[in-house]
């Protein structure tokens, strides 16, 4: 009872310019602390960090993309088995609609599962680019 008493006591005396300060205070503490923690976390990662990591990474990552890019191009097939045939006709189709230049993208299937609201947003978005 007496610890309500001097709660209640203390939260009286206290302004609301008072009440501010002790708050503000405590969030500098706690986002002090995090950037503290976050550089403490940053050296330990650059102490501990093996000569030439990540050169070895990008690397790994150049060479398993051009494998990738080779066996595409060795199969004669790219993604979701849209041949190169099939490019060449959507250009031959896109030039005769279009006629004047342009340069095709990205070529894809359309997921069966998407919805008629989806399709229609996405032709909605399409339609308001400008060919190039």
């Amino acid at each position: 009872m007496k610890n309500l008493e001097t709660i209640s006591t203390v939260a009286e005396s206290w302004s609301s310019y008072k009440v501010f300060e002790f708050l503000a205070s405590g969030l500098v503490v706690v986002l002090g602390t995090l950037f503290f923690l976050s550089v403490i976390t940053f050296l330990v990662g650059k102490i501990f960090e093996f000569p030439g990591m990540l050169e070895r990474r990008r690397e790994a990552r150049k060479d398993s993309a051009l494998a990738e890019a080779q066996e595409k191009k060795s199969s004669g097939c790219f993604e979701d088995g849209i041949t190169p045939e099939l490019i060449a006709v959507i250009s031959a189709a896109a030039a005769e609609v279009l006629d004047k230049p342009f340069k095709l993208i990205n070529v894809g299937e359309v997921s069966t599962g998407a919805s008629n609201w989806s399709l229609a947003g996405r032709s909605s978005h399409h339609s308001s680019h400008k060919v190039r």
